[in-house]
């Protein structure tokens, strides 16, 4: 180590400390850090509000004046490391001190829905709407986009149950050369499969899909002896499949070969 103390905190000491925290040590440590925190913050937002004002009224967000360049608020956010995007998020309900009600610095209650209320009260619409066939008065473009993406979900779940009830039903077609399945399962072909995205993203979610089937159906056994032999015989049979997939596409290539030479060995 040269000498030099290694940064951060080594396992036993975390271990440690785990060890010895103490409830009452901990709340008198963190009680003046969250008061500190808490008027940080205030402070911030004041001075983040105050700023967006100034700058807002000498020009507007993106005002530039022709031959004097003007600071704007975009600009103030880019210089203290933010976008004026998520800042203004964060001023939304900042209510400096002059313009509240009880004369101090705070913040208005957020009465919008959260992403998970507003999904959903669309996923109702949704539903509603393949009920009865009826868009309703609130229905809205994010609706649409939600019923697009439900309707893709079915048909990625109903394409990966097809995929496992062929798994469970397979019959070996080929006598395969090689046990391609033992090499494809080292560390390195692994590693390289798991690089591997499908372009078309319908078949990427049918993937996922099927694996989410074959891992509902094992933790569907309960007893887990049962379960530990059905994930082997279910291995037995992906061996069988891939198999077969892999030396179809050995015999393929082989015939592209050959064809191959024949135009390079055969007369012009």
């Amino acid at each position: 180590m040269d000498g030099k103390q290694e940064k951060g905190i080594r396992p036993a000491d975390w271990e440690v400390a785990v060890a010895s925290w103490n409830w009452d040590a901990a709340v008198k440590r963190a009680r003046p850090l969250v008061a500190r925190w808490t008027k940080a913050n205030i402070e911030l937002y004041r001075e983040l509000y105050l700023a967006r004002e100034v700058l807002s009224r000498r020009g507007g967000t993106y005002r530039r004046i022709e031959g004097m360049p003007v600071k704007t608020w975009q600009d103030f956010c880019t210089e203290i490391g933010y976008t004026r995007q998520a800042v203004n998020a964060r001023l939304r309900n900042f209510v400096p001190a002059e313009l509240s009600e009880d004369g101090t610095d705070g913040f208005r209650a957020d009465t919008s829905p959260s992403r998970a209320d507003r999904e959903a009260r669309s996923l109702a619409r949704v539903a509603e709407f393949r009920s009865t066939g009826v868009r309703g008065e609130e229905w809205t473009d994010d609706d649409d986009a939600m019923l697009r993406r439900v309707e893709a979900e079915e048909r990625a779940a109903e394409t990966a149950h097809a995929a496992v009830e062929s798994l469970f039903r397979y019959h070996r077609r080929l006598k395969p050369r090689r046990d391609w399945f033992a090499e494809m399962t080292s560390r390195q072909k692994l590693r390289e499969a798991s690089r591997f995205r499908f372009s078309d993203k319908r078949i990427r979610d049918a993937q996922a899909r099927a694996g989410d089937s074959v891992a509902r159906f094992l933790y569907a056994v309960d007893d887990l002896n049962d379960r530990a032999m059905a994930a082997a015989a279910i291995v037995a049979r992906l061996k069988d499949v891939i198999n077969d997939c892999v030396e179809e596409a050995a015999l393929h290539a082989d015939a592209e070969d050959a064809d191959d030479a024949e135009v390079i060995g055969g007369e012009p």
